[in-house]
């Protein structure tokens, strides 16, 4: 069910991403919300969410919708602050949508941006990098590559199997969307390329204190 997730411990499904959802909510219900010092994630949430009320409200899966204009906040900002400004190193940036899986399955993780910056000006697009394989007919029984991978994904219980309803879903919502282990082992791939190794790069994340909680 999009917007639910079962977590480990806990005996029924609750919201995903909670911070995200009691923010439309707050929307819908035409609350303002006061600037709060001690609370500005979700202060800024509200405010972006609220820009987009509309949009929100009148597409054809309004949670669904809720969500991209989450992502396309977050990316705004980040967008905004990044510069090359501290060296004449490459500047790479991920973005995209977390998925919060139930056991036994990996969180998976939609990626929408990736690039590689350099202090000229240029910019590299790398996202091509990180789909699936065209589709290849494997055999009558598999008539493409990427369920084969889906099935071996499935059968070390990294992902849902591809019939599933919690795949079917993932896979309408959030296409591309892949395990989280598969995927940093596919942008270490990929960097190395740019002889960007953990011994010459530093890395920064933007997460929800609600994750590293978790």
């Amino acid at each position: 069910e999009l917007g639910k997730c079962l977590r480990a411990g806990q005996s029924k499904k609750s919201g995903a991403c909670g911070a995200v959802l009691a923010a439309h909510d707050s929307c819908c219900k035409g609350a303002t919300r006061e600037f709060d010092i001690s609370d500005m994630q979700q202060w800024w949430l509200t405010d972006k969410i609220g820009e987009q009320h509309e949009r929100i409200k009148n597409a054809a899966v309004p949670l669904q919708e809720l969500i991209q204009v989450a992502y396309e906040s977050v990316q705004e900002k980040l967008l905004a602050i990044v510069n090359n400004n501290f060296g004449t190193g490459h500047l790479v940036l991920i973005g995209g949508i977390q998925i919060n899986m139930p056991k036994p399955y990996e969180d998976h993780f939609q990626p929408l941006m990736f690039e590689l910056r350099r202090r000229d000006g240029s910019c590299e697009d790398l996202l091509s990098g990180m789909r699936m394989p065209a589709t290849i007919k494997m055999s009558a029984n598999i008539p493409d590559i990427r369920i084969g991978i889906q099935q071996i994904l499935a059968w070390a219980n990294l992902t849902p199997s591809h019939d599933s309803p919690c795949n079917i879903t993932m896979q309408r919502c959030f296409r591309g969307a892949v395990p989280g282990a598969l995927l940093i082992k596919r942008l270490a791939t990929i960097l190395e390329e740019f002889d960007l190794t953990p011994e010459n790069t530093i890395y920064g994340q933007s997460v929800c204190p609600d994750e590293i909680n978790h």
